[in-house]
């Protein structure tokens, strides 16, 4: 009886990996859907207004995330090390927090996770709806034209971070 067990286990393994590499692929820039509008409150800089439009030419990562998910913590720094080293290239991330209270706690929050890139809550909760997949942390990476190329299944993983480095590599040399 174990042989069968190890057969469907590696039958599990490869269906997960097609699943996952066919969920994180970058699409075309001719299959892409333009990437709806939003905007932050950016905390990092006295909630100046940043608009995902005002950053077209510019590859970038609009990350979904909130103080109180485990996973979103994981993430960010990661998150940060890329815009830290792809900022002059052209490389831009929006934080999108999605908190359940006033987000009073959010300048102690980028301050603990030394996030450097515009972070804060949506200005229009209507235009959160538009990607919202009701799980965090969620990442689009945005082509220079404005369009969704990447979409990873909500969440966090350490492999995520080399996958998402290669796309952004990919879209930055476009």
């Amino acid at each position: 009886m174990r042989p069968i067990y190890v057969t469907l286990a590696l039958i599990g393994v490869v269906i997960a990996l097609y699943i996952a590499s066919a969920s994180t692929s970058v699409s075309s820039g001719a299959d892409a859907k333009p990437a709806p509008n939003i905007a932050i409150s950016n905390v990092n800089a006295g909630n100046k207004v940043v608009r995902l439009s005002d950053l077209k030419g510019k590859v970038v990562v609009l990350d979904f995330w909130a103080t109180w998910c485990g996973p979103c913590r994981m993430s960010i720094p990661g998150l940060q090390k890329l815009y830290a080293e792809q900022q002059s290239r052209g490389f831009e991330v929006m934080g999108v927090a999605l908190e359940n209270d006033n987000g009073s706690q959010l300048p102690g929050f980028l301050r603990e996770m030394k996030m450097t890139y515009p972070a804060g809550p949506p200005t229009k909760m209507e235009e959160v709806r538009a990607y919202s997949t009701g799980s965090i942390p969620q990442m689009f990476l945005i082509d220079k034209a404005g369009r969704v190329r990447w979409a990873p299944e909500p969440g966090y993983s350490p492999g995520m971070e080399a996958e998402l480095v290669e796309q952004v590599e990919a879209l930055l040399k476009e």
